[in-house]
């Protein structure tokens, strides 16, 4: 028992490091969540006839002068991701259980902003794109109300 409090000691402060770091990461996770998932709570459901007429007008919004294909399936892994298919060619796919007008909006601006267009790298996406995304839909909600 005495090594084992002995080495507790000695490790003190590498323990309460990675507990403090452990706790910081989970808070942060769960902000995002909320970031990301907040505008998509009580958002309207779309039918599929106006996804690509809300396309159109956040493309307008965004300046996207890119190809965008738009894929709804029923029984997506994701609501919604988004993907470089070719130059200038992207698409992004939404479940129909979660289509919205914040959604689209979310995918869209990943794509606007480049996030798709280069390898995917873990730490970028969580620390720097998903917020981004989630900061541009909450902010072209505020500006419609």
């Amino acid at each position: 028992m005495a090594l084992l409090e002995s080495w507790f000691e000695r490790h003190e402060t590498t323990i309460t490091s990675v507990l403090t770091l452990g706790m910081a990461l989970g808070v942060y996770s769960l902000g995002l969540r909320v970031l990301v998932n907040y505008p998509l709570q009580n958002a309207a459901l779309l039918p599929r006839s106006a996804v690509e007429e809300v396309v159109r007008e956040e493309k307008v919004r965004l300046s996207l002068d890119k190809t965008v294909v738009v894929k709804v399936v029923d029984d997506a892994a994701d609501r919604g991701s988004s993907r470089r298919i070719g130059e200038n060619s992207y698409e992004i796919t939404l479940d129909a259980r979660a289509l919205s007008k914040p959604l689209i909006r979310h995918e869209l601006y990943h794509v606007a902003a480049g996030h798709c267009d280069h390898e995917s790298n873990p730490l970028l996406y969580w620390f720097y794109q998903e917020p981004a995304a989630g900061l541009y839909v909450l902010r072209s909600l505020k500006m419609e109300h």
